[in-house]
């Protein structure tokens, strides 16, 4: 198969932008809660970690009893009941909520050896450690471990032992009181996070980006196209090529930092779903209608399709998200197989790594940990390098 854009001036289908860049949040709080709940930063830096963290045993803290606003969370992917939504809106755009609990005494409380045995955290929820669809997860170079929270408008943080670390919220921009429902997260080579998300869940509405510091300060964001049909939306830094690449159900688009539309490959007919870069200068992307990953160069061109339908070994059944360890091995979630799997660089299945239900968003950590989210019930597992054997 050829591409379908082979240079940046071959797309007919450039999209539109409204980029607010390095907005800075409002130096103020708008309530004696704010005061308790966060501290923002100066957009001209890294925001660093508040100094003031706050205890999550803080019953004032947890309490969502004057803190609802309409909307409710699901209990699962496609239920429209649940838990209450915290409310959001009067706190300052970039504010965190913090834990200051001992990651050691609360590993240990848990009964569990993190180097042996796999940690499981989450559920469905309002609070902090708890989601409302967790579909997504990127893991950092220091082995904090990001996670969306979609129905919540925020991005959760823990260390590698599944120990809350903080929040922020998913605000579209600075002094904005907009927030965006996150569906995916990446990071690029200075740490920064990029999520991907909508305003509302509406297949048709507008998909934006945003780039936050790692305090979840808002610096950038650049809108994707006005409006496009498409179930679920997914996204990658390609750091090796400096590249923000956005997957649209049928289509691969690929930005500048800036928001400058590049290009546009892989139109047809095909259901992606979650996209990664390797450090081959491929891009591949999980295709749920075909059940396998492909693969594309970086001019477009199509390459392979790993896996195909079927319960055997190499064999994929509605393929979730897929990642690169180390080694330049594939790691995807084989949703409907009910297990993650293993392809060498050139697509050779070379085992199954973990069995477990219904596998998501899928990240591989510093130390070889894999690190699994699961829509259903809004868990998260980490599985020990001694468990996967990854590098």
């Amino acid at each position: 198969m050829s591409s379908i854009f082979n240079n940046p001036q071959d797309s007919t289908k450039p999209p539109t932008f409204n980029s607010s860049q390095s907005a800075t949040p409002p130096s103020t709080f708008n309530s004696p809660e704010d005061v308790i709940l966060a501290k923002t930063f100066n957009s001209s830096q890294d925001a660093t970690l508040p100094s003031n963290s706050i205890s999550l045993q803080d019953s004032t803290l947890l309490s969502t009893s004057n803190r609802t606003e309409g909307g409710t969370l699901p209990s699962t992917s496609d239920s429209s009941q649940g838990a209450a939504l915290p409310k959001t809106s009067n706190r300052p755009h970039g504010a965190m909520l913090t834990s200051t609990l001992n990651v050691s005494q609360e590993t240990e409380a848990r009964g569990v050896n993190s180097r042996t045995e796999k940690i499981v955290f989450g559920g469905t929820g309002s609070d902090p450690g708890m989601f409302g669809d967790n579909r997504a997860v990127a893991v950092s170079a220091d082995n904090e471990v990001f996670v969306t929270d979609k129905y919540n408008k925020r991005v959760q943080v823990f260390n590698i032992n599944g120990v809350f670390l903080r929040l922020f919220l998913t605000f579209l921009q600075a002094k904005d009181e907009q927030k965006i429902h996150p569906y995916d997260v990446s990071i690029d080579g200075e740490g920064h996070l990029w999520v991907v998300g909508r305003i509302t869940c509406a297949y048709d509405d507008p998909v934006h980006v945003v780039q936050y510091s790692r305090g979840g300060l808002p610096l950038t964001n650049f809108g994707v196209l006005e409006s496009t049909w498409s179930p679920g939306v997914g996204m990658a830094v390609d750091v090796r090529n400096d590249k923000i690449i956005v997957i649209l159900n049928e289509e691969i688009l690929m930005f500048q930092p800036n928001g400058s539309f590049y290009r546009s490959i892989g139109k047809g007919r095909h259901q992606f779903v979650y996209v990664t870069p390797d450090n081959r200068g491929r891009i591949l992307v999980t295709d749920y209608s075909s059940s396998k990953v492909q693969v594309f160069d970086y001019s477009g061109h199509w390459l392979s399709g790993v896996g195909g339908y079927g319960r055997g070994d190499g064999e994929l059944i509605r393929p979730r998200g897929v990642c690169i360890d180390s080694s330049g091995h594939v790691i995807v979630a084989n949703a409907g197989n009910r297990r993650v799997d293993m392809f060498t660089s050139r697509g050779e299945f070379v085992r199954t790594v973990v069995d477990m239900e219904n596998p998501w968003g899928i990240a591989v950590g510093q130390g070889g940990q894999l690190v699994v989210t699961n829509v259903d019930d809004n868990t998260v597992t980490i599985f020990p390098p001694t468990l996967t054997f990854l590098h």
